[in-house]
């Protein structure tokens, strides 16, 4: 098999894994999650810093069960890898979504996602994206 074969079926693997059932629900989620965002953000004077602070916060707050709102419209939720826990730090949180306040990290995270199936995000913290019933 040539080189160039092999580059093209890497390529519709991670193609294909970008286009699966979950990860259009946590794209669709994340677009749910950016407009609320950006109602926030029109807030008089300080919209901009509530706008921020949710964004960073959104998967940690107490109502919504600690997840987004656009994760509980697709029935998705953040849990730790190792034991499926859904008690999760705030640093972990924060972590997950500070990753992509910075340019060069954002390439890296959509890479690592189209390879992997997990966000780089994912990976720093050992958390996962599940699909729940509730």
């Amino acid at each position: 098999m040539s080189e160039a074969t092999e580059i093209e079926q890497k390529v519709r693997q991670m193609v294909d894994m970008l286009l699966t059932v979950k990860s259009m629900k946590r794209i669709a989620a994340f677009i749910i999650d950016l407009s609320m965002c950006a109602a926030l953000s029109l807030l008089p004077m300080f919209g901009w810093i509530v706008a921020l602070a949710f964004f960073c916060l959104r998967d940690a707050l107490p109502f919504g069960s600690r997840r987004s709102f656009g994760k509980s419209v697709y029935k998705l939720r953040i849990v730790d890898n190792n034991n499926h826990s859904l008690h999760l730090s705030w640093r972990k949180f924060v972590l997950r979504n500070i990753i992509l306040f910075i340019p060069i990290l954002n390439i890296v995270d959509i890479a690592t996602y189209a390879a992997t199936g997990n966000r780089l995000a994912d990976t720093w913290t050992s958390t996962e994206v599940i699909e729940t019933e509730v």
